[in-house]
């Protein structure tokens, strides 16, 4: 508060705090220095102080740390559950259903018997376990190597850094061309170091740094499949990368297992199944880029309407490079037959919005089906999507089966300007699809009774 010039000093700020209900003073000194100060001058009224301990007190309880105050801190337990074999199988787990396959024009899954150049920053970089891992031990992580070579043999893996994150010699640029030369296949780990993102780490420039997507160019000269592995934790300006690359795997920070995790993908042990939980700019100058920003009252109808004087960029699409919710997979789905119940409900009842999926791939593979709904008129500005509902399925090759949302009247609900919070009577739109882009719509009215 004294940095945002809303208290003067630190015993302003612990008596606007008290007062305002904060209970728990976390982070300063600002409580213990100056509270019993200012119930001794009279300027704050003892029994705030009495409501605050109360409740702490409540929670205390609520949590169990009366009976046992050390809970969930036990030494003995420690030694046993970090790190152990049941936790690193699920941490396995977790990073594979996390990583998200953005592009693959059929170089993926990796085949076992292909030479392999693991070329980049992070084919041997430990620094995957994010910036807010706090007690966590990059010795402690699986590197990407590490996971490729528990799938195929030492002799068919080179390696070679080709650059550091963010600066590179000559002679690393030419070791990796060399390496890359004599390889079936490229496979790029690329990425950001932890602390190029998280908390209070921002970055004007969002691509990879300049020395990478020259390696990237570099190595694409050579005509060779590349496949581009990415390890940040961040969306990113992905152009200098996905034009290039005949495959990209978004693998965030994937955490102790990841190097493993990530190798189950690319040899197609695990089919992909993440999806974006932010929409990937096209460019920095669309950011902030969103699937449920409001309409501008201007809007343009798809990226290739070229009429004037509506919102658009006049250089790049409106569309992001990979919106929400994207993801692909080995397999491939198709979506038909979208269907609505009725195209009209009252706030008594509720109807329900279905689409087929048909597995056409030749695989096994999971799909997370969306649902979003567009309030048309609302008495504020209402979002033009709303992510409400999702379902993941598993089909096999050549399976399909029917997925029905049931929409209520609570799902058309917002706070209005009075604070309210209830639906408006009117038209909505359903939209069904596998990311908040690709969708098909129903439109349908909620009546007032």
């Amino acid at each position: 508060m004294i940095d945002h010039g809303v208290a003067s000093d630190e015993t302003e700020a612990a008596l606007l705090a008290i007062e305002a209900g904060v209970d728990i003073d976390m982070m300063t000194h600002c409580y213990v220095n100056n509270l019993k100060k200012l119930i001794d001058n009279g300027v704050l009224e003892e029994n705030l102080i009495d409501e605050a301990v109360l409740r702490i007190l409540q929670l205390k309880a609520k949590l169990g740390l009366f009976e046992n105050p050390y809970r969930g801190a036990d030494v003995d337990k420690e030694k046993e559950v970090v790190l152990s074999n049941t936790n690193r199988k699920i941490a396995r787990e977790v990073a594979a259903k996390s990583c998200v396959l953005l592009k693959n024009n059929g170089v993926l899954p990796l085949k076992s018997n292909q030479k392999i150049a693991l070329i980049g920053p992070f084919a041997e970089n430990s620094d995957i376990l994010g910036s807010w891992s706090w007690h966590g031990k990059r010795e402690d992580a699986v590197t990407l190597r590490e996971g490729v070579l528990k799938k195929i043999d030492t002799s068919l893996v080179l390696s070679s850094k080709g650059c550091e994150i963010d600066v590179g010699t000559e002679e690393q640029l030419i070791a990796a061309i060399e390496i890359a030369k004599g390889a079936d296949i490229l496979v790029l780990a690329l990425g950001e170091k932890s602390e190029m993102s998280g908390e209070a780490n921002c970055r004007a420039n969002i691509k990879l740094p300049r020395v990478q997507i020259e390696l990237v160019r570099k190595l694409h000269a050579l005509g060779k499949p590349m496949v581009a592995v990415l390890f940040n934790g961040r969306p990113l300006d992905l152009h200098g990368v996905i034009d290039e690359a005949d495959a990209v795997l978004e693998a965030w920070y994937p955490g102790t297992e990841g190097g493993v995790a990530v190798a189950d993908i690319l040899f197609g042990d695990i089919n992909p199944s993440g999806r974006l939980s932010m929409s990937f700019p096209y460019s920095v100058g669309q950011i902030p880029v969103y699937y449920n920003s409001f309409n501008t009252g201007r809007p343009k109808a798809n990226d290739e309407d070229d009429q004037a004087y509506v919102s658009k960029y006049l250089d790049i699409p409106n569309s992001p490079l990979f919106p929400f919710g994207f993801g692909l997979s080995y397999s491939c789905f198709e979506y038909s037959n979208p269907a609505i119940s009725s195209d009209e409900f009252n706030p008594d009842s509720s109807i329900t919005v279905s689409v087929t999926i048909k597995n056409t791939g030749s695989v096994f593979g999971e799909e997370t089906v969306q649902l979003y709904l567009r309030d048309m008129s609302g008495e504020v500005v209402r979002p033009i999507k709303e992510l409400k509902a999702f379902k993941k399925i598993g089909l096999e090759p050549g399976q399909l089966e029917k997925i029905t949302f049931t929409i209520t009247e609570d799902m058309l609900k917002y706070h209005h300007a009075n604070t309210e919070y209830k639906s408006d009577p009117g038209l909505f739109t359903a939209y069904i699809g596998p990311n908040s882009l690709d969708v098909k719509s129903l439109s349908f009215t909620l009546k007032k009774t």
